[in-house]
């Protein structure tokens, strides 16, 4: 899983804390292109997108990661993650690739809700 140093400390905190037990690989990234470098360096078995990343915005880096998986076949879920709670948005992020969408402050019981059922569909989808 990697994750945009762009999100709240304490989100970012927690999940240092946590990554030894939930997932195999975390990476923290500071920007749309670290992103996308770490996607091509590494596979996760998901991503948390900060639509507001400098350099490369979410959106673009969602663009760009979904144009590399057209070309391997493979797909790695992406959650949005964002402030932006208006009407619209969650549809925004899902028709430009992005797989779900959580909201800040981020609740803890959603997120592990979302992140457990889109690693689950895509472990289904690789047996």
């Amino acid at each position: 899983m990697f994750i945009p140093r762009a999100f709240e400390a304490d989100f970012v905190s927690f999940v240092k804390q946590e990554r030894d037990n939930l997932w195999d690989y975390t990476s923290l990234v500071e920007n749309g292109k670290e992103a996308v470098d770490a996607y091509r360096e590494q596979r996760f078995n998901a991503i948390l997108m900060d639509v507001q990343m400098p350099v490369l915005d979410g959106y673009k880096t969602t663009g760009v990661i979904r144009m590399i998986e057209s070309r391997n076949g493979t797909h790695t879920p992406i959650i949005a993650m964002t402030a932006f709670a208006l009407k619209g948005d969650k549809e925004k992020c899902l028709e430009l690739g992005m797989d779900d969408y959580l909201s800040k402050p981020i609740d803890a019981d959603e997120f592990y809700a979302t992140v457990e059922k889109l690693t689950k569909l895509k472990k289904q989808a690789e047996d």
